[in-house]
């Protein structure tokens, strides 16, 4: 019975979370930020590290909210992204 309950309330929250979250989606040519890998943090910077990187270019999409990327010199950057960890840059 109680296992029955807690897949209910499971249910409910996952409905209700999805309810406000939009998926971000980017086409070809927006500007974006991408998330700093914690590798490339200089440990004695510490918190104060660059939380972002970028702006960059988006070069292509890929399925499933994969994306590639080009500096904005319009060299490639060899690995794929996902739109998580990407957000839009205004200028």
């Amino acid at each position: 019975m109680a296992h029955f309950r807690d897949l209910a309330t499971k249910q409910l929250i996952i409905a209700r979370y999805n309810r406000r979250v939009s998926p971000q989606s980017f086409k070809k040519n927006d500007l974006v930020l991408r998330k700093a890998d914690i590798g490339n943090k200089n440990a004695r910077d510490g918190k104060l590290t660059a939380n972002w990187e970028g702006p960059y270019r988006i070069r292509g999409e890929l399925r499933k909210g994969g994306y590639t990327l080009e500096s904005l010199k319009g060299e490639a950057i060899k690995r794929t992204w996902n739109a998580n960890k990407l957000k839009a840059y205004y200028s």
